[in-house]
């Protein structure tokens, strides 16, 4: 625990601040049924899917630089730093955002800029969540490790819920410039996120630099100590959230859309409704770890979400509302594999003075392969297998984070001895 701050206190001002950030990339995410048809070409609107992946790859796309950067930052300066840095830029993204002329008034030249800042936000909320997660791991230890880092999930899976009502709300009135309001709301919560920030102190273990060596941490398993391995297991765990995410909020987002004619307004209630479940698993999920070891919650879910994973394509053919479409989404984010709340297992597997460097290439290539390959490949599959093309994705994903599982399960039973 950081010297000079109670447990309190750094939870709530980290949990603050990661709710902040948050909001703002997913008001960019949640909005882009609305946005994409104020940035984009109108004569591409016949292929919704294709116009979809562009804008969502472009978040995530310069993630992996960006994760080299902010790393190799917080591995040399501290984890504070970079936390405060990553709100900043995404405040001032949101303000241009918010004064961003549209197509039909600077042409091609507002896609561009839209792309550009999409890029840039997408690149500073890549310091912001491992940054704020390695925080919470190397501040607290086991069993209170788990729960103040699914604390902060809560305030990510919160935030979505806010950003997605208020861009409801900001697309309710006639007044087609209605939309520039949430933008402005994201800027000034970006602002006051990085302020609260700068008073965190930088965490005791990254102070003294406290190293275990692989060596300490596997005994004599000599593919756990490859630090290549581990890095691919960690991979195959990182695949699987945001797979499971694009699913549940953009793929039948675009299913309600084209198949079912809904308004974005309409859309953004929906998945409104879906965040508000997915937060009411998170803290249920939270409760959990007081009674069962976090990855033991995990494999669990997972062998419930193998035999969901194979009806959903079907589910999906049959669906001729927004309540069947809506049931294959909370399928999605309550048994869908993801790392919370095990996480920490899987960071603190790496060296401290390599960790965040480590851990945030991980998390950004992970996003890059998996939104291309899911958002893109969809697009194309869609047209051959229609959904069956899920399990092409899924499978693959979910069988990769089972194994990955059983490995770390190693790791962490060496890690508390």
């Amino acid at each position: 625990m950081p010297k000079g701050i109670s447990d309190k206190k750094t939870i709530t001002v980290l949990s603050i601040g990661t709710f902040l950030e948050y909001f703002d990339l997913m008001l960019y995410i949640h909005m882009a049924i609305l946005l994409n048809e104020l940035f984009f070409p109108q004569n591409l609107e016949h292929d919704p899917l294709l116009i979809s992946a562009l804008s969502y790859c472009a978040t995530f796309i310069f993630r992996p630089v960006a994760a080299l950067f902010f790393g190799k930052l917080g591995d040399r300066l501290g984890r504070k730093s970079i936390i405060a840095l990553s709100s900043f830029i995404m405040s001032i993204t949101c303000l241009i955002m918010a004064n961003l002329p549209t197509y039909e008034q600077i042409g091609i030249t507002a896609t561009y800029l839209f792309l550009a800042l999409k890029m840039i936000q997408g690149a500073s909320s890549m310091g912001e969540i491992v940054s704020a997660e390695i925080y919470v791991i190397e501040s607290f230890k086991p069993p209170k490790q788990y729960l103040m880092l699914n604390i902060v999930n809560i305030s990510v899976v919160f935030a979505t819920l806010c950003s997605i009502l208020l861009a409801y709300y900001s697309t309710s009135y006639d007044d087609s410039s209605s939309w520039r309001f949430a933008f402005w709301v994201g800027s000034l919560m970006a602002f006051v996120g990085a302020f609260a920030r700068k008073k965190l102190p930088e965490t005791k273990e990254f102070s003294r630099k406290s190293i275990k060596t692989t060596k300490s941490l596997f005994g004599n398993n000599a593919l756990l100590n490859k630090n290549s391995f581990r890095i691919l297991l960690y991979l195959l765990i990182e695949f699987a959230r945001p797979a499971t995410s694009y699913f549940a909020y953009i793929y039948c987002a675009i299913i309600l859309k084209t198949e079912l004619h809904y308004s974005a307004k309409e859309i953004l209630l929906q998945n409104s409704l879906l965040a508000l479940f997915d937060l009411l698993a998170c803290i249920f999920i939270t409760w959990l770890c007081f009674k069962f070891r976090p990855i033991i919650i995990l494999r669990f879910k997972t062998l419930i979400f193998l035999p969901l994973l194979i009806c959903i394509p079907y589910l999906l053919n049959g669906a001729s509302n927004c309540y069947s479409i809506l049931a294959i989404q909370l399928i999605l984010v309550f048994f869908g594999p993801k790392p919370v709340p095990n996480s920490p297992s899987f960071s603190m597997s790496f060296e401290t003075r390599k960790r965040m460097t480590t851990v945030s290439m991980v998390f950004a290539v992970s996003r890059v392969l998996v939104y291309v390959i899911t958002s893109f490949g969809m697009a194309y599959m869609y047209k051959i297998i229609g959904n069956f093309a899920i399990l092409i994705i899924l499978g693959p994903v979910t069988f990769g984070f089972l194994y990955a599982l059983g490995k770390f399960n190693i790791i962490e039973q060496n890690l508390v001895r």
